[in-house]
Formats: structure tokens, C-alpha cells, sequence
């Protein structure tokens, strides 16, 4: 007679083995889980900490060249520290800071599915007839019990800079501010890494008074130009040109160019640093090319090869950039404009790239006319 093994698992082992299975795909859904959560927070951080970098750069630029700013409330004026020169100085520090309380009911009374506006007009030195030469404004609505703002940079010719759209306000305080009278102080707000409501402070001096004039008039040919005043240049990429002619014959020059990459972090990595003895006079009309794809970028001069930059290796995701700003240093002189470029002032361009998903490429020719660093920088704008 055949005896059969019917021998099995046991209900009890059964049910052991069922809990121990649950147990480890519990435990590995958490850490998974939580691990996502961390990376998505911590590109919430890198993203809000770039915003701030970028905003701080127009800032920067703005105010430096600012004579007076105009608080406008809901589009109505509230606030002018354009005052008579024998104003009290104080009052003219006080005059935006008086302002915020009612900035701050406003918030405070919004309600359920509407929204209020504030803006910061500033005027520049040069503008005779002090119209609001760029504006940066701030929306902020009430959904449900959630808070949601936006922050604009808007020039008069009509471009405008969207640096955040409609972002959760993690506590309900103003997330942009701008106080005094040179000094100006500005409040930036943005999430930190406890996912709190963090704010960045910091100083802006007028300095248009501190440039020392130079003699106009055209130097003889070959001569070399004294660098005027230049100061820092920001952007995602920098090219810096350094001149040393003083250990060269008259002809020669001693030629640095330095290629610095802002990363995700906003610190600058040099991805390119070479030094060449060249002909003073093939300083003249250097011709720069730039090819930008939604993976990388690339640099084309008529003396130099530069490494490609990866979309890895900037802090801007190229697959959302849609314009590239040009600016140029006091140092540099430009014979050719950019292609199908628009020109915003004469150190400043601007280039909207295509939307067919070919490379956009553009082509302008410039001088580096002074000894010492001339730079050109870059700064992609996302859409």
C-alpha cells in the first residue's frame, strides 16, 4: 500500500507568515514613502532658496539706481518717499514702514475667494519725469482657508518677470517688503527646511553717486581704455574676459577667460579657465554663439572651444527656460547685437527661445576694449 505525504503548511504558520510579509511592506512603504516626501521638500527648498538668488540679483539692481519708490495699495497710492530734498530725513526712512500695518489689515480682513495687490514703484535718477520706471508686485488670494501669492517684476516696455505664481504662503504674513530710504531694507519669504515660513533680510545702498565720471571722448587706436566702474554682474552663467597688458610688448596682451556656471545651490563652479597670449587688435568684434536645447547648452567663439554645460550642471531646468537675458559689463562694447533679440537697454537683451523643441541659437559680436575683467552674463529666464 502507497502512503501519500499530505504534510502542508499549518494554519498557524500560515497566518505567522502572512504577518511577517505585512510587517516588512509595512515598514518598507514607510521608509519609501518618507524618503519621497524628503526629496520633493528638499526641491521645494532649492527651488524657493533660487527664487530668492534671482530676486535678490534685480533687486539689487534696482535699487542701487533707485531715487524714490511709491507704495501702491489695491492700485491706489499710499506711500511716496519722493519728498522735497529738505524733507526730514527721517520721515523719508518712516515713509514705507508706516505703511505695512495697512498692508497687514488687508491681509488680515481678506476673505473667502478674494484677493489684494501691493506693488513697489521705483523710479530711477536719470528719469526726468520720475514715471515708475519698474514695479514689483505682489497678489496675494484667500482659497478655502489657504493663503496663495505671486511675485512680478513689470517694466514699463511691458516685459515682466514671473518669480512666483501662485505658491502656498505658509503663514500668514506679507512675503515681500521693502522699508527705508537708501539704505533700503528688503524682506524676502520663502519655505525653509522645516517647512516653515522663513524670512531673508537685507540691505541695499543707492551707489549711482559713487561713480567717478571718466573722459568720453574716443582714445587713439590700440589704446587701452581704463576699466570704468563695474560692479557685480550676476546671472547663470558668466563669462569673465581679464586683460593684463602690462607684462606684454604694446601689441600683446595677456588674455583670461573664465566661464563660472551658477548650480541649484546658487554657487558658482568655473567649468572653464584657460590663458592665452593674443594680438590686441583680435580683441576687436569677437564673435559668441549660443546653441541652447532643453538638455544642454554651448558656447562657440572665433578663438575658443568652452565645454558644453549640461542640464545637470545649472541650477535652471532648460526644459522650462523660455527667455535668456544678455547683460553686458561697462568694459564691453558691443559691434553687433544679438539675433532676434529684444533690446532692452544698452547693456541689456533679450531673447525668447523657440517652442518647437529645435535648439535656439543666437549670434552677437562684441570688443574688449579695458584692461582688467570685462564680463557678459546670462540669465535664463523660466516660463
Amino acid at each position: 500500500m502507497i502512503k501519500r505525504n499530505n504534510k502542508g503548511f499549518t494554519l498557524l504558520e500560515l497566518l505567522i507568515s502572512i504577518f511577517i510579509l505585512t510587517t516588512v511592506i509595512f515598514i518598507g512603504y514607510r521608509v519609501i514613502n518618507k524618503s519621497t516626501i524628503d526629496i520633493k521638500n528638499q526641491s521645494n527648498i532649492n527651488k524657493g532658496q533660487l527664487t530668492m538668488n534671482d530676486m535678490n540679483e534685480y533687486l539689487t539692481k534696482d535699487l542701487e539706481q533707485a531715487s524714490s519708490i511709491a507704495l501702491f495699495l489695491n492700485n491706489e497710492k499710499v506711500a511716496d518717499t519722493l519728498v522735497e530734498e529738505n524733507g526730514d530725513s527721517e520721515e523719508k526712512q518712516n515713509i514705507l514702514s508706516d505703511k505695512i500695518s495697512d498692508l497687514e489689515n488687508e491681509l488680515n480682513k481678506l476673505s473667502i475667494g478674494n484677493k489684494f495687490d501691493y506693488s513697489y514703484a521705483i523710479r530711477f535718477k536719470n528719469d526726468e519725469n520720475n514715471t515708475y520706471s519698474i514695479k514689483y508686485k505682489v497678489e496675494i488670494t484667500k482659497s478655502n482657508h489657504d493663503y496663495k501669492y505671486s511675485i512680478s517684476r513689470e517694466e514699463n516696455n511691458g516685459i515682466k518677470i514671473s518669480f512666483i505664481n501662485e505658491t502656498l504662503l505658509k503663514e500668514k504674513e506679507l512675503p515681500f517688503l521693502i522699508e527705508g530710504n537708501s539704505p533700503y531694507k528688503v524682506t524676502l519669504g520663502y519655505t525653509s527646511k522645516d517647512n516653515s515660513f522663513t524670512k531673508h533680510e537685507f540691505t541695499i545702498t543707492y551707489r549711482l553717486n559713487n561713480i567717478i565720471t571718466t573722459n568720453t571722448t574716443n582714445p587713439p587706436e590700440n589704446e587701452v581704455v581704463p576699466p570704468q566702474v563695474d560692479y557685480d554682474l550676476d546671472g547663470d552663467i558668466i563669462f569673465e574676459f581679464t586683460r593684463n597688458d602690462s607684462e606684454q610688448s604694446s601689441n600683446q596682451t595677456n588674455l583670461n577667460t573664465t566661464v563660472k556656471v551658477k548650480d541649484e545651490n546658487g554657487d558658482y563652479i568655473e567649468r572653464h579657465d584657460q590663458t592665452n597670449n593674443q594680438d590686441i587688435n583680435q580683441l576687436s568684434n569677437n564673435r559668441i554663439e549660443i546653441v541652447i536645447s532643453k538638455s544642454q547648452i554651448e558656447f562657440y567663439t572665433d578663438s575658443n572651444s568652452y565645454p558644453t554645460i549640461n542640464n545637470n550642471q545649472i541650477g535652471k531646468d532648460l526644459n522650462n527656460v523660455k527667455y535668456v537675458l544678455i547683460k553686458i559689463g561697462k568694459n564691453v562694447k558691443v559691434t553687433s547685437e544679438p539675433s532676434d533679440a529684444q533690446k532692452i537697454s544698452e547693456t541689456e537683451y533679450k531673447v525668447k527661445l523657440r517652442t518647437d523643441g529645435q535648439p535656439s541659437r543666437f549670434t552677437f559680436r562684441f570688443d574688449v576694449t579695458a584692461y582688467g575683467t570685462n564680463k557678459i552674463a546670462f540669465t535664463f529666464i523660466e516660463g
